[in-house]
């Protein structure tokens, strides 16, 4: 350590000693400075000057109803002095002043400016643009997004312009609507005018739901008629042929009705002679009364009675099931069922005989039976078969009536089913139609329910007299605001007083890069220790490095101080920012030399490379953001953006532990400026021993 400092201050006495040695050193302290105070007050206030900027802005507009909207937009336009408007006398002449680069852009209003803006159907039919706007991209990069930003400036304030006509125009005439009318019988007229179209709404809806009910009844009958039809359709079909038939299918049901006549009677002719065989046996019953207390015989003519009542009942049910149910059959069938009912009767009795029924009630179930026999044979004489013969007759009194019938039937049948289909399709239509618009009146006649509720609420309110006195106020103040609604407040978390303030922390980091530079290629980055004896390679370094800090440590302060005091750099903490530059002068320094001194003439252009890089992609002036993918996967690796950010902090205001965040990263760096300096030297010391050697022989290098 003692020969570490005895080497530091050996080159302190050689610089001090020599007089151009000590110059350059002051001179060294100082340039680095100048490079960035250079580039900040170059950039301090570059949108300020935009006023200097020449934009020409001409007009074709041949106005629309004796206003010249153009002009009058060109004189609000060149009010504004942040843009140096040149006005041309016509759009050629504006286009060729930028074709020539005197202008770095042109606004030219078309021909039909004041009609787009006047007459809003016009402008829907034409799609042309009612401004053109022409710039020179080849004269400046910057100035080309400066003059796009006021072209995007005067496009706003035409539609501001165009918004204000409109809004001016519409207020008028609501104002004089608001004039001409009184606000509560108007509001008593839409009350009145809702709520009829309110019930009109609900009674529409009650007239579908009794529709779409009966709708259901009409298809099933429509569905009835149409089988119907769709039969008789087929016996019909093909004309005359269809009657032929239908003819055929009547002389068939005449015959079948006779066979039914003659079925009837036969079915008769057989009750009469069960009826009859019944009577037998209960007369044999009657005569032999004594077989009853003998027991003789009384079983077997028991059996017999009973087997012709089961006969006479079966007949009777069948007679009655072949008898279809209408109106014609039904005195027959009640007659029938009466007899049935007897029989039943009959029946029963005949089952008290059988189960041992006492001697003295024998005798008089018999005759009971007896009586009931003879009734059933008046039902069947003098009832059942003289309404049979009428229901026959008047069955073939029927068929014969038909036919003439039939002949006009044919003509209009065929049109039948058709009519009969399309109706019942278009019932369905119409249901599911008037279903949807249920729906449709349910929804409309709520939505009124609650609009007229609404309104119930806001008569009377103060809100609707303010509404009034709105449309009576000011419109010009009204169309101005509603042109443009919105306001924006601008309010900066960390202020900065100057776009030269934004930008002084990357030049305040490069500069001290580039001094670092200037310092090694300047002075020596060997030691030398003549007169000290035996000296080791790390005593050598820190010695040379204690020099290098130093030096750098005078760099760093002078650019700092300088960009506070000289340039007027707003700063929020101004010992921070001293120590922000302090360190990262320390960690730059520490990573160049020990570059330099490891790989020599190879280190020094390695650092040069990383500058080079740092510049374009530290995100120093630009956002990492906006640049290559390339830089932002390598920007972490280099200790530039870490400087920046430290510096921010101490010049903008802190949030948390950022700054000491970037100071600990930044260390990192320097600390592998030391191992390179200390580890990775020793085996290429050789190496540049050789390189320089080589390069020493050329003579030129």
């Amino acid at each position: 350590m003692k020969n570490t400092f005895k080497l530091f201050a050996g080159d302190v006495r050689a610089i001090t000693r020599h007089f151009f040695a000590f110059v350059i050193i002051i001179a060294i302290m100082i340039i680095p400075a100048l490079y960035a105070w250079f580039n900040i007050y170059a950039n301090w206030d570059p949108y300020g000057n935009t006023g200097n900027v020449a934009i020409a802005i001409a007009s074709d507009d041949k106005g629309y109803n004796e206003r010249d909207l153009s002009q009058e937009a060109i004189e609000t336009i060149t009010e504004s002095k942040s843009i140096k408007w040149v006005v041309m006398n016509s759009g050629d002449e504006a286009r060729q002043a930028v074709r020539s680069g005197k202008y770095y852009a042109a606004i030219v209003f078309a021909d039909d400016f004041s009609r787009r803006m006047l007459d809003l159907n016009y402008a829907l039919e034409n799609s042309g643009a009612a401004m053109s706007f022409i710039e020179n991209t080849k004269k400046n990069p910057v100035a080309n997004k400066i003059v796009e930003t006021a072209a995007e400036t005067v496009q706003h304030s035409v539609q501001v312009q165009y918004l204000d006509e409109l809004f001016k125009t519409v207020l008028k005439n609501a104002q004089q609507v608001a004039d001409e009318t009184d606000p509560e019988s108007t509001v008593n007229s839409v009350i009145s005018q809702l709520t009829t179209l309110r019930d009109s709404l609900r009674q529409a809806g009650t007239a579908i739901d009794s529709f779409t009910a009966k709708s259901e009844n009409i298809d099933s009958l429509l569905n009835g008629v149409g089988n119907a039809a769709g039969t008789i359709g087929s016996l019909v079909e093909n004309g005359q042929t269809g009657v032929s038939q239908v003819q055929q299918s009547i002389d068939s049901a005449a015959n079948a009705l006779s066979v039914l006549e003659k079925g009837l009677d036969g079915k008769l002719t057989e009750i009469n002679k069960q009826l009859d065989e019944l009577s037998t046996a209960l007369k044999r019953l009657a005569e032999n009364k004594k077989l009853i207390e003998a027991g003789e015989k009384w079983d077997a003519m028991l059996e017999d009675a009973e087997d012709a009542a089961g006969k006479l009942h079966d007949q009777l049910t069948a007679l009655k099931d072949a008898l279809p149910e209408t109106s014609a059959t039904t005195y027959v069938r009640s007659t029938l069922d009466g007899l049935i009912l007897r029989t039943e009767q009959l029946q029963s009795q005949l089952k008290m005989l059988k189960t041992g029924t006492p001697i003295s009630n024998a005798a008089a179930i018999i005759d009971s039976c007896s009586n009931i026999v003879g009734t059933m044979d008046d039902l069947l004489v003098n009832t059942l078969q003289p309404a049979v013969k009428a229901m026959t007759d008047s069955m073939q009194t029927l068929l014969k009536s038909m036919s003439p019938v039939l002949d006009s039937l044919s003509v209009t049948i065929d049109g039948i089913a058709p009519v009969l289909s399309t109706t019942g399709d278009t019932v369905k239509d119409i249901a599911a139609v008037l279903n949807r618009l249920k729906v449709v009146t349910d929804k409309g006649a709520d939505a009124l329910d609650e609009a007229l509720a609404k309104i119930d609420k806001l008569k009377g309110d103060d809100r609707l007299n303010a509404l009034i006195t709105l449309l009576g106020g000011d419109t010009e103040s009204y169309a101005e605001f509603l042109a443009a609604p919105v306001k924006v407040v601008e309010s900066a978390v960390y202020p900065v007083g100057s776009y030269g303030t934004a930008m002084a922390p990357f030049y305040t980091c490069l500069a001290i890069w580039v001094g670092c530079v200037i310092l090694v290629s300047i002075v020596k980055v060997e030691a030398d220790p003549k007169g000290l004896g035996y000296i080791t390679e790390g005593q050598k370094y820190w010695s040379r490095w204690l020099l290098f800090a130093i030096l750098s440590q005078i760099q760093s302060a002078v650019i700092v101080f300088g960009d506070v005091y000289l340039l007027g750099c707003s700063c929020d903490n101004l010992l921070a920012f001293w120590g922000a530059g302090a360190f990262t002068s320390l960690v730059f320094i520490t990573l160049i030399y020990s570059l330099t001194l490891a790989f020599g003439d190879i280190g020094k252009a390695i650092v040069v490379v990383i500058m080079v890089v740092q510049i374009a992609g530290s995100s120093g002036s630009y956002p990492i953001e906006l640049l290559p993918d390339v830089f932002g996967n390598i920007y972490v690796f280099f200790p530039f953006p870490y400087g920046i950010n430290a510096m921010r902090e101490a010049l903008c205001g802190f949030y948390g532990m950022d700054y000491w965040i970037y100071i600990g990263e930044l260390l990192i760096f320097g600390v592998v400026g030391v191992l390179v300096g200390r580890l990775v030297r020793k085996p290429f010391i050789k190496v540049n021993a050789f390189v320089e050697h080589e390069l020493e022989e050329t003579e030129v290098l």
